[in-house]
């Protein structure tokens, strides 16, 4: 999967809603990669502040991607 060098923690959410809004999967799985290995940063940001707000069932989806890549990095070690 070809990485994207434009996505930074500012805008990753609003990457990631544009790709839910078109079902652009290949790029909402590599924003939902994003998202997950940068979780510190990206929740830092507004976007994610109004993604809580506006739309928690996708907060929901990132957050339960990144318990499962949390989970498998564990049990690897």
């Amino acid at each position: 999967m070809k990485e994207f060098s434009k996505i930074t923690p500012n805008n990753v959410i609003d990457i990631f809603l544009l790709a839910e809004l078109y079902h652009a999967e290949q790029l909402k799985a590599q924003t939902m990669d994003y998202i997950t290995t940068h979780a510190l940063e990206c929740v830092a940001t507004q976007s994610w502040k109004n993604m809580i707000s506006k739309y928690p069932d996708l907060c929901t989806e990132i957050i339960q991607a990144l318990a499962s890549k949390n989970s498998q990095i564990t049990h690897k070690v």
